[in-house]
Protein backbone atom coordinates (compact mmCIF):
# COMPACT_ATOMS: atom_id res chain seq x y z
CA UNK A 1 0.00 0.00 0.00
CA UNK A 2 1.38 3.21 -0.94
CA UNK A 3 0.15 6.90 0.12
CA UNK A 4 1.84 10.14 -0.96
CA UNK A 5 1.20 14.05 -0.60
CA UNK A 6 -0.94 13.70 -3.49
CA UNK A 7 -3.59 11.78 -2.24
CA UNK A 8 -6.81 14.29 -0.51
CA UNK A 9 -8.13 13.77 2.93
CA UNK A 10 -11.47 11.98 1.21
CA UNK A 11 -8.96 9.62 -0.72
CA UNK A 12 -7.32 8.44 2.33
CA UNK A 13 -10.62 8.60 4.27
CA UNK A 14 -11.90 6.10 1.47
CA UNK A 15 -8.56 3.88 1.52
CA UNK A 16 -9.13 3.73 5.33
CA UNK A 17 -12.85 2.91 5.47
CA UNK A 18 -11.76 0.07 2.90
CA UNK A 19 -9.09 -1.20 5.54
CA UNK A 20 -11.45 -1.10 8.12
CA UNK A 21 -11.91 -5.37 8.10
CA UNK A 22 -8.67 -5.95 6.07
CA UNK A 23 -5.78 -4.32 7.75
CA UNK A 24 -4.66 -7.94 9.23
CA UNK A 25 -3.48 -8.49 5.43
CA UNK A 26 -1.16 -5.31 4.95
CA UNK A 27 2.17 -6.89 4.80
CA UNK A 28 3.45 -3.78 3.64
CA UNK A 29 3.14 0.27 4.22
CA UNK A 30 4.83 3.03 2.32
CA UNK A 31 3.75 6.49 3.68
CA UNK A 32 4.45 10.10 2.79
CA UNK A 33 3.18 11.87 5.89
CA UNK A 34 1.50 14.83 4.57
CA UNK A 35 -2.15 14.74 3.43
CA UNK A 36 -1.28 18.25 1.43
CA UNK A 37 -0.70 20.04 4.51
CA UNK A 38 -3.75 18.74 6.03
CA UNK A 39 -3.09 16.16 8.47
CA UNK A 40 -0.78 13.27 9.19
CA UNK A 41 -1.63 9.98 7.73
CA UNK A 42 0.99 7.66 9.70
CA UNK A 43 -1.43 9.11 12.62
CA UNK A 44 -4.54 8.86 11.04
CA UNK A 45 -3.94 5.06 10.49
CA UNK A 46 -2.03 3.79 12.78
CA UNK A 47 -4.63 5.28 15.17
CA UNK A 48 -7.28 3.60 13.42
CA UNK A 49 -5.79 0.00 12.21
CA UNK A 50 -3.75 -2.44 13.70
CA UNK A 51 -1.26 -3.96 11.14
CA UNK A 52 -0.52 -6.90 12.64
CA UNK A 53 0.97 -8.60 9.63
CA UNK A 54 3.52 -6.05 8.88
CA UNK A 55 6.75 -7.23 6.98
CA UNK A 56 7.60 -3.79 5.53
CA UNK A 57 6.87 -0.25 6.68
CA UNK A 58 8.52 2.97 5.24
CA UNK A 59 7.44 6.30 6.59
CA UNK A 60 8.62 9.46 4.30
CA UNK A 61 8.89 12.89 5.50
CA UNK A 62 7.07 12.62 9.20
CA UNK A 63 5.82 15.98 10.42
CA UNK A 64 7.41 17.19 13.53
CA UNK A 65 3.57 17.62 14.58
CA UNK A 66 2.73 14.03 14.13
CA UNK A 67 2.21 12.13 17.41
CA UNK A 68 3.64 9.18 17.13
CA UNK A 69 2.99 7.22 20.46
CA UNK A 70 0.42 4.66 18.95
CA UNK A 71 2.52 4.05 15.85
CA UNK A 72 5.67 2.82 18.50
CA UNK A 73 3.34 1.23 20.65
CA UNK A 74 1.94 -1.17 17.25
CA UNK A 75 5.71 -1.16 16.34
CA UNK A 76 6.47 -2.54 19.29
CA UNK A 77 3.72 -4.98 19.17
CA UNK A 78 4.06 -6.45 15.01
CA UNK A 79 6.49 -9.54 15.53
CA UNK A 80 6.96 -9.75 11.59
CA UNK A 81 7.77 -6.90 11.08
CA UNK A 82 11.38 -7.21 8.86
CA UNK A 83 12.20 -3.89 7.33
CA UNK A 84 11.46 -0.59 8.98
CA UNK A 85 12.82 2.55 7.19
CA UNK A 86 12.09 6.17 8.44
CA UNK A 87 13.52 8.48 6.06
CA UNK A 88 13.71 12.62 6.85
CA UNK A 89 15.15 13.90 3.88
CA UNK A 90 16.17 17.89 4.64
CA UNK A 91 12.66 18.35 6.06
CA UNK A 92 12.22 19.89 9.57
CA UNK A 93 13.27 16.54 12.22
CA UNK A 94 11.20 15.09 14.32
CA UNK A 95 10.47 16.30 17.59
CA UNK A 96 13.12 15.40 20.18
CA UNK A 97 10.92 13.12 22.53
CA UNK A 98 9.80 10.61 18.98
CA UNK A 99 13.30 10.71 17.87
CA UNK A 100 14.17 9.54 21.33
CA UNK A 101 11.10 7.09 21.72
CA UNK A 102 11.46 5.77 17.80
CA UNK A 103 15.44 5.42 18.12
CA UNK A 104 15.35 3.35 21.35
CA UNK A 105 12.19 1.31 20.07
CA UNK A 106 13.98 0.87 17.12
CA UNK A 107 17.34 -0.43 18.47
CA UNK A 108 15.79 -2.30 21.32
CA UNK A 109 13.34 -3.90 19.44
CA UNK A 110 13.47 -7.94 20.26
CA UNK A 111 11.87 -9.12 17.08
CA UNK A 112 12.19 -10.61 13.46
CA UNK A 113 13.87 -7.11 11.96
CA UNK A 114 16.25 -8.05 9.43
CA UNK A 115 16.65 -4.48 8.20
CA UNK A 116 16.65 -1.32 10.01
CA UNK A 117 17.07 2.68 8.61
CA UNK A 118 16.67 5.74 10.97
CA UNK A 119 17.44 8.45 8.34
CA UNK A 120 16.78 11.38 10.46
CA UNK A 121 19.45 13.28 12.44
CA UNK A 122 20.11 12.14 15.90
CA UNK A 123 23.03 12.50 17.84
CA UNK A 124 22.90 8.49 19.44
CA UNK A 125 24.64 9.09 22.67
CA UNK A 126 22.39 8.21 24.50
CA UNK A 127 23.25 4.38 23.01
CA UNK A 128 26.26 3.72 25.32
CA UNK A 129 23.28 2.43 27.69
CA UNK A 130 22.35 -0.15 25.38
CA UNK A 131 24.11 -3.89 25.65
CA UNK A 132 23.36 -5.12 21.85
CA UNK A 133 20.99 -4.69 18.59
CA UNK A 134 18.68 -7.49 18.06
CA UNK A 135 20.32 -10.36 17.08
CA UNK A 136 18.41 -10.97 13.84
CA UNK A 137 19.33 -7.27 12.87
CA UNK A 138 21.93 -8.13 9.61
CA UNK A 139 21.44 -4.36 7.71
CA UNK A 140 21.55 -1.03 9.69
CA UNK A 141 21.62 2.50 8.34
CA UNK A 142 21.82 5.63 10.23
CA UNK A 143 22.22 10.01 10.21
CA UNK A 144 24.36 10.69 13.03
CA UNK A 145 23.75 14.29 13.51
CA UNK A 146 24.18 17.40 16.06
CA UNK A 147 26.16 19.82 16.97
CA UNK A 148 29.95 20.05 15.90
CA UNK A 149 31.38 19.96 19.47
CA UNK A 150 29.37 16.63 20.15
CA UNK A 151 29.61 14.54 16.96
CA UNK A 152 32.57 12.83 16.08
CA UNK A 153 34.36 9.15 15.54
CA UNK A 154 33.67 8.33 19.23
CA UNK A 155 29.81 8.36 18.30
CA UNK A 156 30.52 5.80 15.31
CA UNK A 157 32.30 3.90 17.97
CA UNK A 158 29.23 3.68 20.27
CA UNK A 159 27.20 1.81 17.67
CA UNK A 160 29.98 -0.09 16.21
CA UNK A 161 30.60 -1.81 19.41
CA UNK A 162 26.77 -3.20 19.49
CA UNK A 163 26.54 -4.24 16.29
CA UNK A 164 27.84 -8.18 16.62
CA UNK A 165 25.45 -9.47 13.68
CA UNK A 166 25.56 -6.63 10.62
CA UNK A 167 26.66 -7.02 7.54
CA UNK A 168 25.37 -4.16 6.19
CA UNK A 169 26.32 -0.94 7.88
CA UNK A 170 25.77 2.84 6.52
CA UNK A 171 26.21 5.73 8.55
CA UNK A 172 26.46 9.47 7.67
CA UNK A 173 27.83 11.56 9.53
CA UNK A 174 26.04 15.25 9.57
CA UNK A 175 27.27 18.35 11.83
CA UNK A 176 24.92 21.27 12.76
CA UNK A 177 26.96 24.48 13.55
CA UNK A 178 24.65 26.86 15.37
CA UNK A 179 27.23 30.02 14.92
CA UNK A 180 29.56 30.80 12.06
CA UNK A 181 31.70 32.87 12.17
CA UNK A 182 32.71 35.47 9.83
CA UNK A 183 36.08 36.48 12.06
CA UNK A 184 38.14 33.13 10.81
CA UNK A 185 40.98 34.16 8.65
Amino acid sequence: MLFSRNHCRRQINFLSSQLTFHAHRVISLNISDTIRYDASIISLLFDRHKFINLKSCRFVEIDPSTKLENVIKQIKSLTRLISLCIYQPNVPCLNATDRYDLTRTMLMHKSSFRSLALQYRYNYLDISNYTSLPSNLTSIKLIIGGLFSTISIYSIILVLRLCHTIRHLSILIGHTDLHTNNNIK
